[in-house]
């Protein structure tokens, strides 16, 4: 039989036009309000480090500081899309405030990055904790979705900094951490390594030796 073809009035275009422009528009805004989550959770991350820096100079004790990326969340938005990245991302989240103390600080750094600021904490506690952490989130899944469809897992590759060894001020133990965070993913990912061990090539590691992100 004949199809029978549909055809649509200037208003209904223009109704359909304006659904998809807003739709556009909340996506763009709602990125534009996680980015600046984001830079207010690393502004008050610097200034919980700034701090911690003079309460270590007046009673000297050493503190330290974590810093995680999150494995192959590109290939995961590129995949399932950035809503199941998100999820993976606030999942990982969810692993930090479960796995820290009171007295730990942990924030949003950047788009896959995490801090965890460890007042009073040595480095091998610092990085008994950061293995504790790498492996509940490589043990977790994520459900991709309501279609049924396999849960994937996750990894983050960590380094640890302690103040003073690693650096005098607030920048320098930030940069630190992120040298001996990438010597992790260089590494190998999904695993934890030390600032000194980063830039020695020393083999102060942790973490799985396989394969590691999402899988």
């Amino acid at each position: 039989g004949l199809v029978r073809q549909r055809t649509f009035t200037v208003t209904e275009v223009a109704a359909l036009v304006h659904r998809r422009l807003r739709s556009s528009v909340v996506a763009a805004l709602a990125q534009l309000a996680a980015l600046l989550r984001d830079l207010v959770d690393a502004a008050a991350d610097l200034v919980s480090l700034d701090r911690e820096i003079a309460r270590s100079d007046r009673s000297g004790r050493r503190f330290c500081l974590l810093m995680m990326d999150l494995d192959g969340l590109k290939t995961t938005n590129d995949r399932f899309g950035h809503f199941v990245g998100d999820r993976v991302l606030r999942g990982i989240g969810d692993v930090i405030r479960r796995g820290t103390r009171k007295i730990d600080t942990p924030a949003r750094y950047g788009g896959d990055e995490f801090v965890i600021l460890l007042p009073e904490t040595d480095p091998s506690g610092a990085f008994v904790l950061a293995e504790k952490i790498r492996q509940s989130v490589s043990e977790r899944s994520f459900e991709v979705g309501d279609g049924g469809g396999a849960p994937i897992r996750a990894s983050v590759s960590v380094g640890v900094v302690t103040y003073p060894d690693d650096g005098g001020s607030a920048d320098e133990l930030m940069i630190s951490a992120d040298k001996a965070m990438y010597a992790s993913k260089e590494s190998g990912k999904n695993r934890v390594i030390d600032y000194a061990s980063a830039r020695s090539g020393g083999t102060r590691t942790s973490g799985a030796g396989g394969k590691a992100g999402i899988r």
